[in-house]
């Protein structure tokens, strides 16, 4: 009994020791961190105990750690402790550049493959490869899909088939959204367990509140109608899910040097209307300028790109109009997406002269928000017609928005077609080492008098459904 005693004494004794020892060794590390690190803040109050920043924004998120600093922390970890092979390091760095630019909201501002870099270089040029559509990636409406509260689906979307590529003669338009690739659904956001795990569960998006009894968790806008037995199927939604691309992959198949023919499935109008549609993937090469002198006495210039080499182009052309002695100026638009701001602005000079041309709504260096004019220099090429008419239709967007509303502002120029695109945003395209490059908004774009045309388009001074020349050609707009 007395040993047992003596057992038990030694055994409190050398818990005690242990504890002091690991109290009084705690106060020596942080005394040693609170040397090594400043207090947040760079008060004199002592360091409190480490802070966890949280996933979710907002939450326990006191603590601002560099992207540099955090992604390496987590890299490290991964390389510690994930038990599967890593992917190549590029691959994660694409994949935490693709969320970062994602967090912004803006389908404009993203990561853009070699792929689809060299395509949106070539259209410039009127060099098109695979269905040989501009595109373009929009926001949808909020709460259509198992997003993070407030996210919006992003879909690709035409802006302009220009004539004679695959896109055109199959009868794709602007505005078209293309939802799949030969069955293959285009997932508007990277796929997930968490978006598998919902196909069957009754809990919902788990970044949302639990879904009411006996309702289910909504619907890409892409899925099938609800008459539709994959859609009420389980088994036919996750295979759907499992063997979808995501926008990526489905813009490298759409803009790369595939051939054959595809089956593009296409949402267009709104309400939406769903259909399919086979196109023949190919090269094409278009002339972006074209200009000629019709009958009658007017001038025609064509434009279906802006780039450096258009307005030396349209100055030649402008030299013969006024040889003619030209009468009436039409300027087609139609299926322009735009193109170099300064591509523009050089091309209108030679019409305009000295204005203003444009106005950007940007940021300073001072990370101030300005309103910057654009102003065109040297005189016109030629005195201008009185009768000046510009053909515009839903392809014709960007620069080329702002192109149509300088001649309607500056000159009286009647708008002939359709309500335009409505791209009223600047991108800066950055090319990275590895040949990729990133697509960042960097300006709004308003018209000369501060007209706003970002998702609302120009309307016409005079609407037609049918051929827009034709109708200019026989007095439309006088």
């Amino acid at each position: 009994m007395m040993r047992r005693r003596e057992q038990m004494g030694w055994v409190t004794a050398t818990v005690i020791s242990l504890a002091a020892f690991s109290f009084f060794a705690g106060l020596g590390v942080r005394a040693v961190v609170q040397r090594l690190i400043p207090p947040a803040g760079g008060g004199d109050e002592p360091l409190s105990y480490p802070r966890v920043a949280s996933a979710v924004p907002g939450v326990g998120a006191e603590t601002d750690l560099r992207p540099t600093t955090l992604f390496l922390d987590v890299l490290r970890k991964l390389q510690l402790y994930y038990v599967e092979p890593l992917p190549p390091p590029t691959e994660l760095a694409y994949g935490s550049v693709q969320a970062m630019l994602h967090a912004l909201g803006d389908p404009n501002t993203r990561l853009l493959s070699p792929d689809e870099l060299a395509a949106l270089q070539n259209a410039a040029q009127g060099e098109y490869s695979g269905i040989g559509a501009v595109l373009t990636i929009r926001s949808g409406s909020p709460g259509t899909i198992n997003e993070m509260p407030g996210a919006r689906p992003r879909t690709i979307t035409v802006v302009s088939a220009p004539p004679g590529t695959p896109a055109q003669k199959a009868g794709l338009q602007s505005g078209d959204r293309i939802t799949e690739i030969d069955g293959r659904w285009i997932a508007p956001v990277h796929l997930s367990f968490r978006d598998l795990t919902q196909l069957t569960d009754d809990l919902g998006p788990q970044d949302g509140p639990p879904l009411p009894p006996g309702a289910s968790a909504p619907l890409p806008e892409s899925a099938p109608n609800e008459r539709d037995p994959a859609r009420r199927d389980p088994d036919a939604r996750r295979r759907r899910l499992e063997q979808a691309t995501d926008l990526p992959g489905a813009l490298r198949v759409l803009l790369g040097k595939q051939t054959g023919r595809h089956e593009l499935t296409i949402q267009r109008g709104a309400p939406a209307r769903t259909f399919r549609m086979p196109v023949e993937f190919g090269p094409t090469r278009v002339d972006v300028c074209n200009t000629r002198l019709l009958d009658g006495g007017v001038g025609y210039v064509q434009i279906l790109a802006f780039h450096a080499g258009i307005a030396p182009q349209v100055r030649e052309a402008l030299l013969k109009f006024q040889q003619a002695k030209t009468d009436v100026l039409v300027v087609d638009l139609r299926s322009c997406p735009g193109g170099e701001l300064e591509a523009a602005v050089e091309t209108a000079a030679l019409f305009l002269g000295a204005t203003k041309f444009a106005v950007l709504r940007e940021r300073d260096e001072n990370r101030r928000l300005i309103l910057r004019p654009v102003f065109t220099r040297g005189p016109a090429v030629m005195p201008m017609p009185r009768d000046v008419k510009v053909l515009i239709d839903q392809g014709t967007a960007g620069s080329a928005e702002l192109f149509a509303a300088a001649f309607q502002e500056h000159l009286g120029a009647r708008l002939i077609g359709a309500s335009t695109f409505g791209d009223g945003t600047e991108q800066d395209i950055i090319r990275l080492e590895n040949g990729a490059g990133i697509s960042i908004t960097r300006a709004q774009m308003l018209t000369s008098r501060g007209q706003a045309f970002d998702g609302r388009g120009l309307k016409p001074d005079v609407s037609t459904t049918g051929d827009a020349l034709a109708a200019a050609l026989q007095g439309g707009g006088s």
